[in-house]
């Protein structure tokens, strides 16, 4: 990550912590993002990373989905909407995968360290991580 180059069209204010529990949603849709409490300077990239990463964390395909296809969907409709805001590079999209990665090893770390004694859940999503972490397997996998 620190050999990618910096410039206006990539790098900037990022909200960095963009998951559901930080997003109002209207009955008509309208989506409202909250808690800025951890807003920095990064990739662009780095906040799709994060509602990727919990899309696939906490995302649920619907019966006739897989988790690629449901990614693929999450990732297609977030995106459409990202556009209207800010238009990201192909290049950049590529990168995917890396701050996925990135954000896994840093909520692995995190969690570590808050779930002292986990209950069986986190207990297993540790394990999963770990094993995802060591192995290079990738967070999501999905077509751009």
């Amino acid at each position: 990550i620190e050999k990618l180059p910096i410039n206006r069209a990539c790098f900037g204010l990022i909200h960095n912590d963009l998951h559901p529990w930080n997003m109002l949603v209207t009955p008509k849709g309208e989506i409202t993002v909250i808690d800025f409490d951890v807003c920095t300077y990064h990739f662009f990239i780095k906040d799709i990373a994060i509602a990727m990463f919990f899309a696939n964390w906490n995302g649920r395909p619907s019966t006739n989905q897989s988790k690629d296809q449901y990614l693929t969907f999450f990732f297609q409709n977030f995106m459409s909407g990202y556009s209207q805001e800010n238009a990201i590079d192909e290049f950049w999209l590529k990168q995917l995968p890396i701050f996925t990665k990135h954000h896994q090893i840093l909520l692995f770390t995190v969690f570590t360290d808050e779930w002292k004694t986990p209950n069986k859940w986190q207990s297993d999503t540790l394990k999963n991580w770990h094993r995802q972490i060591l192995n290079d397997i990738p967070v999501v996998r999905i077509q751009i």
